[in-house]
């Protein structure tokens, strides 16, 4: 029996899932996460409030666009938006009429600029860290601007990972009803998830190669990244639920919402965190 158990813990340290929690806790990934959502939590609400503003005058002529990226956003981040389906969000939309520059418009953008490239700032520390890399990649210029990059696609990439879930849910919608399987919400639903695998498999990819500051092959960041697609969808999933469960405590109230948001914010960081340990395991630095 022992040589048997001492086997199985043989194999079980040969493997890729052991390497990267190895890897991970060498680098001490919880505190490095925890890093990283703490500059997310503080650059979630002037992004949100910017993003809308900009997208809400872009899109007026098309209500259920903007609709879809803040239901898509509440999947993303539980209860952050007022919508139908989460009436007690913390933010409301609100597409102005205009996109007049004012103080408040400058001081949110600054605001916004200075926390998110915080935020990318962290996460390219975390993600380096796991590689066993310094932070800095050189010049600090030249960093600051690659992370102003990253912002920006990011941001892109989430309003339009958006709009493409509601116009394929649609489409997949229609040609349920074409082939009579019209009101299969089991069809719908699997056709939404595994969008948001492949969504989050290229903002995974896109994080690991762009943060990395290392020439990442895809087939050494392909596994890791799929992986951590597959822990956020099913995160989403739950997210939801678990922190309007502790929304629902009267004696925490909006207070609830941040603490979860910052859990929420950790638990994301700690899987992004987790899929470049697994993509590190076969790069030879």
């Amino acid at each position: 029996m022992p040589a048997t158990l001492t086997r199985m813990i043989d194999r079980l340290k040969s493997t890729s899932a052991y390497s990267a929690w190895q890897r991970y806790g060498n680098a001490n990934g919880d505190l490095l996460a925890a890093g990283v959502g703490y500059f997310a939590f503080f650059s979630v609400f002037p992004a949100l409030a910017l993003a809308f503003a900009i997208f809400g005058f872009v899109l007026q002529g098309r209500p259920d666009l903007v609709a879809t990226i803040a239901e898509s956003l509440n999947g993303l981040l539980p209860g952050m938006v007022k919508t139908p389906s989460h009436p007690d969000g913390i933010i409301s939309v609100a597409a102005p009429a205009s996109l007049t520059l004012t103080v408040t418009g400058v001081v949110s953008f600054v605001t916004l600029l200075l926390a998110g490239l915080g935020w990318v700032g962290a996460l390219r520390t975390g993600i380096r860290g796991v590689f066993g890399l310094e932070a800095s990649t050189g010049n600090a210029v030249r960093t600051k601007a690659h992370d102003l990059f990253v912002l920006v696609t990011l941001g892109l990439a989430i309003a339009v990972s958006a709009i493409l879930t509601s116009v394929i849910g649609g489409l997949a919608e229609r040609v349920a009803g074409w082939v009579g399987l019209d009101g299969n919400g089991l069809l719908i639903g699997a056709v939404g998830l595994m969008l948001g695998v492949a969504f989050d498999f290229v903002i995974l990819v896109v994080l690991l190669r762009l943060l990395s500051g290392v020439p990442l092959p895809m087939h050494n960041v392909r596994q890791g990244a799929l992986l951590g697609a597959v822990i956020l969808t099913v995160l989403k999933l739950f997210g939801g639920f678990l922190i309007g469960r502790a929304s629902a405590n009267p004696l925490l109230g909006a207070v609830a919402v941040a603490v979860g948001l910052l859990f929420w914010l950790n638990l994301m960081s700690k899987v992004v965190l987790l899929s470049a340990a697994w993509s590190a395991n076969d790069v030879d630095l």
